[in-house]
């Protein structure tokens, strides 16, 4: 991939692409996500290694688990900045 493949853009343009990948969109960006998800599971303890949170990512993404926790984050998110 080029670099020009990786970059986001404003935040509304991330929030797009976030959402696309986790409707199945495959691509560097995606390649980048699920990186990115996997280094994550690793920190976490989640996962053993890079190679095994790759999997764990993959699958939340396909099994549509991932959509849905961001979906509540986000409405979570929505819910509480009402009080502000």
């Amino acid at each position: 991939a080029e670099p020009k493949d990786l970059f986001g853009g404003t935040p509304s343009d991330n929030a797009r692409i976030a959402f696309n990948v986790l409707e199945g969109e495959q691509g560097p960006k995606s390649d980048i996500i699920l990186l990115n998800a996997a280094a994550g599971l690793v920190v976490a303890g989640i996962a053993e290694d890079l190679v095994d949170g790759i999997e764990r990512s993959r699958a939340s993404i396909l099994s549509g688990a991932a959509k849905k926790c961001l979906s509540q984050l986000v409405s979570l998110s929505k819910e509480l900045g009402k009080d502000e």
